[in-house]
């Protein structure tokens, strides 16, 4: 501010009742601008009564503009809206909307920080002319308009006898005799963070957290998992936080969260807008704490580790950082029994998933685990961003695993929306768990040893392939076959014939199928029936249009796999 506008100002409002004496101690904010928040920060020796003076719009409760941090506590000991305004500057005219206020609370023995934001000011460009408005009285009258050359004005002191300017509030935790785990603070856009720990014996946390949610999406948020399980031990939700100050999205969680002996991973994550140092709206009351800080007791037996290279250590296969169009496999097997956890992030409309992942036991082409919508949660960003982590029991034998995507909406191709929180997961992992996995008993395959009885897939328009395949004996066989069809007319389609009596054992009908993904037209049958000894020919026959290469629609999930492919059901040991 210019220091004769200041002088003048202060004058004009007239300040015989603050301490003025040669020996008290000051700390100030000047130089605000638009869209800024400024701090700094001090240390009472004792209990005492200071004196607090700035400039604000007048006319205004400035609820949001000016405040008092316990820096100990994490606690607001102060407001503006608790200080009566002292005068105004009579001296300019294009400076009557601004106001000195004055207030003298007293403080105990401490360290503390002043805040003075201005995020709550906005740009009205209507009249051709920069005006800064604040608050709803703003937009009703004119005379409640504030400009950049008022915005100059602005300034807070706080004075007090026994005050001592401190550099910085570097230490963040409100938690009396506990330790730091770990901070993540003055999170600024996009940020995913994760930090894994073991506990050795039970014990609590203490979590202090900021982030912005409104009623209907966390925006920034955090929660724990148990490493091995994937179980939710806590979650920052709305339910669970309290205002945390300025803007109502602004949340707060502060409190103990009990922890069993175990390990663990806490994820912090934050979107691209309302974040430390560029907020959109009113900052919370406690910025510098924007993220995420845990603490444990003194005594706590905690140890902590690299989540990622954990996880890296437990991994079996996984298909991620999937694109658009996208139909990718991977294969593996097992040499005994393995519990196995899976992580897969997709797409969903409703109840129906455009990009999924599924497991299939390579012998027999069986769907073994599929992710559907009804049994995802959220995974951050858009609400059609879908995670599952589940636990399965896998026994001994060889499996696929599988991930297609739709044409929009992924990781490698784009996002249409806001991105999930951990974007390059977007796919299908799987992993083993805890201790007792062998990693010996995964071995990698390039393919599966069942290969397809017949394989007519890929097909183009205006094709009519067939192939012949023979049966030593009565044997169960699997029918996957991709086409184009409506209600009651197929126009790429799959039948089977007994070569010796020309019968068909085998059509696929329209109402027999169900819908393949990508447009409507795209239909799937998937059925297992049993033929008996014998030589059989496949046909898969195609119109002239919508067929692969060619898609006049949106094409199916399996694209590659579009025609029929003829499997044994191989039986697997212990079966009947």
């Amino acid at each position: 501010m210019n220091p004769l506008m200041k002088t003048l100002l202060i004058l004009s409002a007239g300040m015989l009742t603050f301490n003025t004496a040669a020996n008290s101690n000051k700390v100030s904010i000047n130089h605000i601008d638009v869209h800024d928040i400024k701090s700094t920060y001090f240390e009472l020796g004792e209990q005492q009564t200071v004196d607090i003076e700035f400039v604000a719009p007048k006319k205004q409760n400035n609820d949001d503009l000016v405040w008092i941090l316990d820096l100990d506590t994490r606690q607001t000991v102060w407001r503006s809206h608790n200080a009566e305004p002292l005068g105004s500057s009579k001296h300019s005219s294009k400076h009557d909307k601004v106001r000195v206020y004055g207030d003298q609370p007293t403080l105990d023995k401490g360290r503390y920080g002043v805040f003075y934001s201005t995020y709550n000011f906005h740009y009205d460009h209507s009249r051709g002319v920069d005006i800064l408005l604040y608050g709803l009285s703003s937009l009703l009258t004119e005379k409640s308009n504030i400009t950049r050359d008022d915005i100059d004005l602005f300034y807070v002191d706080v004075r007090a006898k026994a005050l001592q300017t401190i550099k910085s509030d570097k230490i963040i935790n409100p938690f009396a005799n506990t330790n730091e785990l770990f901070s993540l603070t003055k999170v600024r856009r996009e940020s995913f963070k994760q930090y894994g720990f073991t506990v050795n014996q039970s014990t609590e946390l203490s979590i202090y957290a900021i982030g912005e949610i409104t009623r209907n999406k966390a925006a920034d948020t955090a929660w724990l998992k148990n490493f091995d399980t994937g179980d939710v031990v806590w979650q920052m939700t709305r339910s669970n936080t309290d205002a945390a100050g300025g803007a109502g999205k602004n949340r707060l969680f502060r409190g103990k969260v009990p922890v069993a002996k175990g390990r663990y991973v806490l994820t912090y994550t934050n979107d691209d807008s309302h974040h430390y140092n560029d907020f959109n709206d009113s900052p919370p009351f406690d910025p510098n704490a924007w993220g995420i800080s845990v603490f444990s007791k003194k005594d706590a037996a905690i140890e902590r580790f690299d989540p990622e290279q954990k996880l890296n250590a437990l991994k079996i296969t996984a298909i991620t950082g999937v694109g658009d169009h996208a139909y990718r496999s991977r294969h593996f097997s097992l040499s005994q029994a393995t519990e196995v956890r899976i992580i897969a992030l997709g797409e969903a409309d409703d109840d129906d998933m455009l990009d999924f992942g599924w497991i299939e036991d390579s012998q027999n082409q069986r769907k073994v685990w599929t992710m559907k919508a009804s049994h995802t949660t959220h995974a951050g960003g858009a609400d059609k961003n879908r995670l599952s982590d589940t636990l399965i029991t896998l026994p001994a034998g060889e499996y696929s695993v599988f991930y297609a995507s739709d044409g929009s909406h992924s990781f490698d191709g784009g996002w249409n929306q806001s991105r999930p929180f951990d974007e390059e997961q977007w796919g299908i992992a799987l992993y083993g768990i805890g201790e007792k996995f062998d990693k010996k008993s995964v071995k990698l395959l390039d393919k599966t040893s069942n290969a397809p009885l017949v394989q007519l897939t890929r097909v183009a328009e205006d094709e009519h392939k067939t192939a012949v395949f023979d049966l030593d004996a009565d044997q169960k066989v699997r029918i996957y076959a991709i086409g184009e069809g409506e209600p009651e007319d197929m126009m790429d389609y799959a039948f089977i014939r007994n070569v010796k009596t020309g019968k068909r054992v085998w059509h696929m009908f329209f109402d027999e199928t169900k819908h393949g993904g990508g447009a409507n037209k795209n239909r799937l049958a998937d059925e297992v029936i049993e033929l008996k000894k014998g030589q059989y020919k496949v046909y898969f026959i195609t119109d002239g249009s919508h067929s692969y290469g060619d898609w006049n629609d949106n094409p199916p999930f399996d694209q590659q796999n579009y025609g029929v492919t003829v499997s044994a059901v191989v039986k697997q040991k212990g079966n009947k």
